[in-house]
């Protein structure tokens, strides 16, 4: 419960307080929901990546402090980011442009797809194409962001 508080008799020693939120939690929006897999919009430059070290994973999202909580696969620890930088700096790796592995079932052999897709459009390929739906990105090709995302 809060107090209004006019002039303040601040007893640090004794006391432990907080600080009034200035927004209501449901004001806040965030770009990633948890279990999201993100990436550093830097590295989607067509640079290799690594899917054990350049990605981070949503853990969590703590909207009272603004904060993401995201597994670093990399250092295999978890951190804690401000929802505003990480909303800028990061996007979701299934919306990268990837070349994606396939089962082709007319050649009965895993075959790689022509061009760049993001995870959405190249199930909808694979619907036209083949009956196996089971697309896997080939993350040392590198990823390209998508010219709405730039």
């Amino acid at each position: 419960m809060y107090e209004e508080c006019v002039t303040p008799d601040w007893n640090w020693d004794y006391m432990i307080y907080r600080i009034k939120p200035k927004f209501k939690e449901e004001e806040i929006k965030h770009k990633f929901k948890k279990g999201d897999t993100i990436v550093h919009n830097v590295l989607c430059n067509g640079t290799p990546l690594n899917k054990d070290n350049n990605f981070l994973v949503v853990e969590d999202i703590n909207l009272s402090e603004e904060k993401y909580e995201v597994y670093n696969k990399g250092l295999d620890t978890f951190e804690f980011f401000d929802i505003e930088t990480i909303d800028e700096e990061y996007v979701n790796i299934d919306d990268c442009l990837l070349y994606w592995e396939y089962y082709d079932d007319n050649y009965e052999a895993f075959t790689k797809t022509d061009l760049r897709y993001n995870k959405e459009d190249c199930i909808d390929y694979l619907r036209r194409t083949t009956s196996y739906l089971t697309p896997t990105p080939i993350y040392q090709l590198g990823a390209r962001l998508p010219k709405d995302k730039k």
